[in-house]
């Protein structure tokens, strides 16, 4: 939701040299994972019994509990469908890789418009 730090963060990360794509790509994966995590959690599984099943690490499942609740599953089902329209764009389009990230940040935390004077 903090789009200001979450764009600090990326352009940092494209500053220094990471591939675009490559960043859709893990903000998708760790939406999915958030995905399973609370479909999880909603049958009453616990954050270990998830980490078990899901095959991921006990401290990465416990995170993922935590931050799940702030998510509606209508969010991250928009979420997959953003990701999958800037991984298109990003493949097909003459725009720039960081713009349509930045763009696809900005859409993630809600942002309509950003005066960026």
């Amino acid at each position: 939701g903090n789009w200001q730090k979450a764009l600090l963060t990326l352009r940092g990360l494209l500053i220094g040299g990471q591939s675009p794509i490559l960043l859709v790509a893990m903000l998708a994966r760790h939406t999915r994972q958030l995905w399973t995590v609370k479909a999880m959690l909603a049958q009453g599984e616990t954050p270990d019994s998830v980490a078990k099943k899901a095959k991921i690490h006990p401290f990465v499942a416990k995170k993922l509990a935590g931050q799940a609740g702030r998510f509606e599953v209508s969010q991250l089902r928009e979420s997959m469908v953003q990701f999958f329209e800037a991984d298109r764009a990003l493949k097909s389009s003459r725009l720039d890789g960081g713009t349509i990230v930045e763009t696809l940040v900005l859409d993630l935390c809600g942002v309509k418009t950003v005066d960026r004077r």
